[in-house]
């Protein structure tokens, strides 16, 4: 079983109630701003176009990381093996100190084809299912 110490990480604070916000959760992006890092952006200018590329990049970034995501809480992650790396099945937790309850993450990498859902390394939720090029 592999452990992993993951601290919090820095985030813009909010209140909690903060978070029920529809329109903060769904649309909005807490760490990289409505127009993207820098990096994404490549010195585009910011209009509307550019802010809806980024949510269509990253949709429901706050509700994946901040509303039903806990990244901004120290946390443990607990796995059978190194995640995305080995093929096979792998189960993974996360453990923080203010929940009792494993946030579980099942993951399968195959030679054609690969997927997870559940709570990431470092806290966020997440799905995905990929498949291989020919």
């Amino acid at each position: 079983m592999l452990v992993e110490h993951i601290k919090a990480r820095p985030r813009v604070s909010r209140p909690w109630l903060f978070r029920l916000d529809p329109f903060w959760a769904l649309f909005g992006n807490a760490d990289d701003g409505l127009f993207g890092d820098d990096r994404w952006r490549a010195g585009r200018p910011k209009t509307l176009r550019l802010a809806l590329e980024w949510w269509a990049r990253n949709p429901f970034h706050n509700v994946c990381f901040y509303v039903v995501g806990v990244t901004e809480h120290d946390h443990v992650f607990l796995s059978t093996k190194p995640w995305g790396e080995q093929p096979g099945w792998s189960f993974h937790a996360v453990l923080t100190p203010t929940l009792r309850i494993p946030l579980p993450m099942v993951a399968y990498v195959g030679k054609r084809r690969g997927w997870y859902i559940g709570w990431r390394p470092y806290g966020s939720f997440g799905i995905s299912l990929n498949f291989a090029k020919r």
